[in-house]
């Protein structure tokens, strides 16, 4: 079984380009990256949590699609598990592969949660203070307004997402994706 390696006790912290974007006043891009990040990852997340939704090669196709997308992100702890994943095999019945897809869902929601975090702090900087502490309240209580007014807390992951695939014999099968 792979061993899983704590790298930081941050799950995700923001690359070089999101600050340059800061720097730049680029904040509305930055949101829509995170929302989009958070949108298309939980997708994906619920998609590879049963590899038989979809032909072993969509599936694999999904899963570097994370895979990338976690790299542009910063995202790096997403990104390894996702290559171990790749590694052992999309096998549902095997221990490695339900130990590494459940150590990816949690990394996700710990990814998407410091995000959210990261897109308020850049929110209160906007207004004039510091983003420097964000109380789980204020988190929970955050509306954005104001000279930042792009910004609004981030949705929680789709409830359910319907998509189409091809299968295998060259039909189109309609996929329901409801939340974990």
């Amino acid at each position: 079984m792979t061993t899983i390696h704590p790298w930081r006790s941050r799950s995700w912290s923001a690359p070089d380009f999101f600050e340059q974007l800061r720097s730049e006043g680029e904040l509305a891009t930055i949101d829509e990256l995170i929302r989009s990040f958070t949108y298309f990852t939980a997708a994906r997340l619920q998609l590879l949590s049963d590899p038989r939704a979809l032909p072993d090669q969509e599936t694999l196709l999904e899963l570097r699609k994370l895979k990338d997308s976690c790299r542009q992100v910063g995202a790096s702890r997403m990104a390894f598990l996702c290559g171990e994943i790749e590694k052992v095999g999309l096998n549902p019945q095997s221990d490695s592969f339900r130990h590494l897809m459940d150590t990816l869902r949690h990394e996700g929601r710990a990814v998407m949660h410091d995000m959210r975090i990261y897109a308020i702090r850049l929110k209160k900087q906007a207004e004039g203070g510091t983003g420097r502490s964000v109380s789980r309240r204020r988190l929970a209580d955050s509306s954005f307004s104001g000279n930042a007014a792009y910004f609004a807390p981030l949705p929680e992951p789709p409830q359910e997402i319907s998509c189409i695939v091809r299968t295998p014999n060259g039909m189109s099968t309609l996929i329901n994706l409801q939340k974990m």
